[in-house]
């Protein structure tokens, strides 16, 4: 997996199954909201600006999966199972779900309620930070590579806090902001620190 993808989640907001008898039902909703602040990701927050995907809209082969399960694929771009425009909410998905005992599961649990979120995997291409709350900065991401969305159970937040800290302190420093020696080193350690937990959590899944 690239190390610089990211994974971000929302609730579903106007979700909706679209069946018509002579058509397969659709899965549509948003998944993602433009302009909304999101709660704390782990020492700063962060919104969507209109634009960010319109580069991924035009360009890229996106995916639908199941529950972010590359082995369960329910709708892509280049084969028409998967539409993505901007609006003014935000990115509008719609999944056409095949015939298959996971494509079936994601209509049945997204019609129940059992799955109520929308979860994109994406890489950052411009971004920029507001540092006017220096303890709880916000993150703007103007253009992102989008490679995937997902219906998912849980909603996954993507950074601990001290990879969040970690990452923080490298743009202030790439940006030439002042950053002390302390701080580097505290989010040096606890950026390894992290990267240990997450092998340690690869061992135990493997």
């Amino acid at each position: 997996m690239d190390d610089n993808r990211e994974y971000r989640s929302y609730p579903v907001k106007q979700i909706e199954l679209r069946a018509a008898a002579s058509a397969p039902t659709q899965i549509v909703g948003y998944a993602a909201v433009f302009n909304q602040l999101s709660e704390d990701l782990g020492f700063f927050r962060e919104k969507i600006a209109p634009g960010a995907f319109a580069g991924s809209i035009a360009s890229e082969d996106v995916f639908a999966l199941w529950q972010h399960q590359t082995d369960k694929p329910i709708g892509r771009k280049s084969n028409r199972t998967l539409g993505l425009k901007e609006d003014t909410i935000g990115l509008a998905a719609e999944i056409t779900p095949p015939d298959t005992s996971w494509g079936r599961d994601a209509v049945v649990s997204v019609e129940s309620g059992l799955v109520s979120h929308f979860s994109f995997g994406f890489q950052t291409i411009r971004d920029e930070w507001d540092y006017t709350d220096r303890d709880m900065p916000i993150r703007t991401l103007l253009e992102v590579k989008l490679f995937e969305v997902s219906p998912v159970t849980f909603p996954a937040y993507p950074q601990t806090s001290a990879e969040a800290r970690a990452k923080v302190a490298e743009i202030r420093t790439r940006n030439g902001e002042g950053v002390d020696a302390g701080s580097r080193a505290s989010a040096s350690a606890q950026a390894r620190e992290s990267l240990l937990a997450q092998v340690r959590i690869a061992e135990i899944e493997i």
